[in-house]
Protein backbone atom coordinates (compact mmCIF):
# COMPACT_ATOMS: atom_id res chain seq x y z
CA UNK A 1 0.00 0.00 0.00
CA UNK A 2 1.55 3.26 -1.12
CA UNK A 3 0.71 6.22 1.08
CA UNK A 4 1.37 9.92 0.75
CA UNK A 5 0.83 12.30 3.62
CA UNK A 6 -1.38 15.30 3.10
CA UNK A 7 -0.75 16.39 6.66
CA UNK A 8 2.13 17.75 8.67
CA UNK A 9 0.36 20.93 7.79
CA UNK A 10 0.58 24.50 8.89
CA UNK A 11 -2.25 25.82 11.00
CA UNK A 12 -1.74 29.54 10.78
CA UNK A 13 0.67 32.31 10.04
CA UNK A 14 1.99 35.30 11.94
CA UNK A 15 3.18 35.37 15.52
CA UNK A 16 0.42 33.15 16.88
CA UNK A 17 -2.29 30.78 15.78
CA UNK A 18 -5.82 32.02 16.43
CA UNK A 19 -8.48 29.33 16.50
CA UNK A 20 -11.85 30.29 15.01
CA UNK A 21 -14.74 30.72 17.45
CA UNK A 22 -16.33 27.36 18.32
CA UNK A 23 -19.28 26.08 16.35
CA UNK A 24 -22.12 23.95 17.65
CA UNK A 25 -20.93 20.39 17.20
CA UNK A 26 -24.39 18.98 17.99
CA UNK A 27 -26.27 20.42 15.03
CA UNK A 28 -25.02 17.91 12.47
CA UNK A 29 -23.86 14.60 13.85
CA UNK A 30 -21.75 12.55 13.67
CA UNK A 31 -18.77 14.80 12.93
CA UNK A 32 -15.13 15.26 13.94
CA UNK A 33 -15.23 18.91 14.94
CA UNK A 34 -13.56 18.28 18.31
CA UNK A 35 -10.45 16.97 16.53
CA UNK A 36 -9.99 20.21 14.56
CA UNK A 37 -8.37 23.57 15.15
CA UNK A 38 -11.74 24.96 14.14
CA UNK A 39 -14.43 25.30 11.51
CA UNK A 40 -14.70 28.56 9.57
CA UNK A 41 -17.37 29.81 7.18
CA UNK A 42 -17.73 32.01 4.14
CA UNK A 43 -20.47 34.63 4.25
CA UNK A 44 -22.24 32.81 1.42
CA UNK A 45 -22.75 29.40 -0.10
CA UNK A 46 -22.09 27.85 -2.47
CA UNK A 47 -18.45 28.82 -2.76
CA UNK A 48 -17.32 29.39 -6.33
CA UNK A 49 -14.27 27.36 -7.34
CA UNK A 50 -12.34 28.16 -10.52
CA UNK A 51 -9.64 25.98 -12.09
CA UNK A 52 -6.59 26.97 -14.13
CA UNK A 53 -5.37 23.98 -16.12
CA UNK A 54 -1.96 23.13 -17.55
CA UNK A 55 -1.77 23.62 -21.30
CA UNK A 56 -1.53 19.87 -21.91
CA UNK A 57 -4.48 18.94 -19.69
CA UNK A 58 -6.52 17.39 -22.49
CA UNK A 59 -3.58 15.30 -23.59
CA UNK A 60 -2.57 14.01 -20.16
CA UNK A 61 -6.09 13.21 -18.93
CA UNK A 62 -8.00 12.50 -22.15
CA UNK A 63 -10.61 10.29 -20.48
CA UNK A 64 -10.95 12.36 -17.32
CA UNK A 65 -11.59 15.93 -18.43
CA UNK A 66 -14.14 16.43 -15.67
CA UNK A 67 -12.17 14.97 -12.76
CA UNK A 68 -12.13 18.43 -11.15
CA UNK A 69 -15.93 18.57 -11.25
CA UNK A 70 -16.21 15.13 -9.70
CA UNK A 71 -13.82 16.21 -6.95
CA UNK A 72 -15.82 19.36 -6.21
CA UNK A 73 -19.09 17.45 -6.26
CA UNK A 74 -17.98 15.29 -3.33
CA UNK A 75 -19.34 18.19 -1.26
CA UNK A 76 -22.69 18.18 -3.09
CA UNK A 77 -24.24 14.89 -2.12
CA UNK A 78 -27.78 13.89 -3.05
CA UNK A 79 -30.43 15.35 -0.79
CA UNK A 80 -28.21 18.10 0.60
CA UNK A 81 -27.83 21.75 -0.27
CA UNK A 82 -25.09 22.63 -2.73
CA UNK A 83 -21.87 23.76 -1.06
CA UNK A 84 -19.56 24.09 -4.07
CA UNK A 85 -20.00 25.18 -7.68
CA UNK A 86 -17.34 25.10 -10.37
CA UNK A 87 -17.25 28.29 -12.42
CA UNK A 88 -15.25 29.24 -15.50
CA UNK A 89 -15.79 33.00 -15.40
CA UNK A 90 -17.06 35.77 -13.17
CA UNK A 91 -16.30 36.00 -9.48
CA UNK A 92 -14.20 33.16 -8.09
CA UNK A 93 -13.86 32.55 -4.36
CA UNK A 94 -11.31 29.76 -4.53
CA UNK A 95 -8.83 29.59 -7.42
CA UNK A 96 -7.22 26.19 -8.03
CA UNK A 97 -4.01 25.60 -9.98
CA UNK A 98 -1.99 22.49 -10.82
CA UNK A 99 1.72 22.21 -10.10
CA UNK A 100 4.61 19.80 -9.86
CA UNK A 101 4.84 18.31 -6.38
CA UNK A 102 8.24 19.95 -6.04
CA UNK A 103 6.51 23.33 -5.71
CA UNK A 104 4.58 22.15 -2.66
CA UNK A 105 7.58 20.83 -0.78
CA UNK A 106 7.96 17.64 1.19
CA UNK A 107 5.45 14.93 0.39
CA UNK A 108 2.45 17.24 0.03
CA UNK A 109 0.13 16.55 -2.88
CA UNK A 110 -2.19 19.47 -2.24
CA UNK A 111 -2.09 22.71 -0.31
CA UNK A 112 -4.68 25.30 0.64
CA UNK A 113 -3.72 28.81 1.68
CA UNK A 114 -6.38 30.80 3.48
CA UNK A 115 -7.22 33.86 5.52
CA UNK A 116 -10.01 34.27 8.04
CA UNK A 117 -10.86 36.87 10.65
CA UNK A 118 -11.54 36.63 14.35
CA UNK A 119 -15.23 35.93 13.78
CA UNK A 120 -14.30 32.77 11.89
CA UNK A 121 -15.31 34.19 8.52
CA UNK A 122 -13.26 32.92 5.60
CA UNK A 123 -11.93 35.82 3.54
CA UNK A 124 -9.74 34.12 0.94
CA UNK A 125 -8.64 30.65 -0.03
CA UNK A 126 -6.52 29.30 -2.87
CA UNK A 127 -5.54 25.75 -3.70
CA UNK A 128 -2.56 24.16 -5.42
CA UNK A 129 -2.79 20.55 -6.53
CA UNK A 130 0.11 18.34 -7.61
CA UNK A 131 -0.65 16.57 -10.87
CA UNK A 132 2.97 15.47 -11.38
CA UNK A 133 5.41 13.95 -8.94
CA UNK A 134 8.73 15.58 -8.08
CA UNK A 135 10.41 13.68 -10.93
CA UNK A 136 7.72 14.73 -13.42
CA UNK A 137 5.68 11.53 -13.55
CA UNK A 138 1.96 12.03 -14.12
CA UNK A 139 -0.23 11.37 -11.08
CA UNK A 140 -3.28 9.21 -11.92
CA UNK A 141 -6.56 11.03 -12.43
CA UNK A 142 -8.31 9.27 -9.54
CA UNK A 143 -5.67 10.53 -7.11
CA UNK A 144 -5.76 14.09 -8.43
CA UNK A 145 -9.54 14.01 -8.06
CA UNK A 146 -9.12 12.94 -4.42
CA UNK A 147 -6.58 15.69 -3.75
CA UNK A 148 -8.99 18.28 -5.16
CA UNK A 149 -11.87 17.04 -3.02
CA UNK A 150 -9.70 17.01 0.12
CA UNK A 151 -8.41 20.55 -0.38
CA UNK A 152 -11.86 21.95 -1.17
CA UNK A 153 -12.89 20.66 2.26
CA UNK A 154 -10.25 22.92 3.77
CA UNK A 155 -11.33 25.82 1.55
CA UNK A 156 -14.90 25.42 2.83
CA UNK A 157 -13.56 26.06 6.33
CA UNK A 158 -12.38 22.77 7.83
CA UNK A 159 -9.18 23.80 9.61
CA UNK A 160 -7.54 20.52 10.51
CA UNK A 161 -7.99 16.86 9.69
CA UNK A 162 -10.22 13.96 10.60
CA UNK A 163 -8.81 11.21 12.84
CA UNK A 164 -10.84 8.62 10.92
CA UNK A 165 -9.06 6.82 8.09
CA UNK A 166 -12.27 6.45 6.07
CA UNK A 167 -12.92 10.21 5.89
CA UNK A 168 -11.98 12.43 2.97
CA UNK A 169 -10.27 14.85 5.38
CA UNK A 170 -8.05 12.13 6.85
CA UNK A 171 -4.46 13.36 6.45
CA UNK A 172 -3.14 10.32 4.57
CA UNK A 173 -4.14 9.32 1.05
CA UNK A 174 -3.83 5.82 -0.36
CA UNK A 175 -2.82 5.93 -4.00
CA UNK A 176 -5.18 4.38 -6.56
CA UNK A 177 -8.11 4.65 -4.13
CA UNK A 178 -10.58 7.43 -4.93
CA UNK A 179 -11.44 9.15 -1.67
CA UNK A 180 -15.04 10.26 -1.17
CA UNK A 181 -16.70 12.60 1.30
CA UNK A 182 -18.30 10.68 4.15
CA UNK A 183 -21.27 11.70 6.25
CA UNK A 184 -18.82 12.91 8.91
CA UNK A 185 -17.01 15.11 6.36
CA UNK A 186 -20.26 16.64 5.18
CA UNK A 187 -21.62 17.20 8.68
CA UNK A 188 -18.38 18.84 9.76
CA UNK A 189 -18.42 21.29 6.85
CA UNK A 190 -22.13 21.97 7.25
CA UNK A 191 -21.60 22.91 10.89
CA UNK A 192 -20.01 26.14 9.75
CA UNK A 193 -23.19 27.07 7.84
CA UNK A 194 -26.14 26.29 10.14
CA UNK A 195 -28.44 28.92 8.64
CA UNK A 196 -27.84 27.71 5.11
CA UNK A 197 -28.89 24.23 6.18
CA UNK A 198 -31.87 25.44 8.20
CA UNK A 199 -30.61 24.69 11.68
CA UNK A 200 -29.75 27.93 13.47
CA UNK A 201 -29.57 31.71 13.65
CA UNK A 202 -27.74 33.75 10.98
CA UNK A 203 -24.01 33.20 10.69
CA UNK A 204 -22.85 36.47 12.20
CA UNK A 205 -25.74 37.11 14.59
CA UNK A 206 -24.65 37.76 18.15
CA UNK A 207 -20.95 38.19 17.42
CA UNK A 208 -19.67 41.04 19.56
CA UNK A 209 -18.22 43.92 17.54
CA UNK A 210 -14.45 44.05 17.69
CA UNK A 211 -12.32 47.21 17.70
CA UNK A 212 -10.35 45.63 14.89
CA UNK A 213 -10.77 42.29 13.22
CA UNK A 214 -7.49 40.46 13.26
CA UNK A 215 -6.74 38.61 10.04
CA UNK A 216 -5.28 35.15 10.40
CA UNK A 217 -3.37 33.49 7.56
CA UNK A 218 -2.38 29.88 7.20
CA UNK A 219 -1.69 26.96 4.93
CA UNK A 220 -2.86 23.39 5.29
CA UNK A 221 -2.16 20.27 3.27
Amino acid sequence: MLLVALAGCGGGGGSRVFAPPPVNDQLFTPNYIRSLTGVCHWNHLPIRVGFTFPGDWQQIYPADQDLHIRGANEWNQSGRQVMVVVVTSGQIDVPVSFVNQRELGGTAQGMTSYTYDTTGRMLTASIRIAHRTRDGALIPASDVQSFIAHEIGHALGIIGHSPNSSDLLYPVHTYSVTQVATNLDLNTAMSGYPTYFGRAIPLDHGIAPLPSREIITGTIE
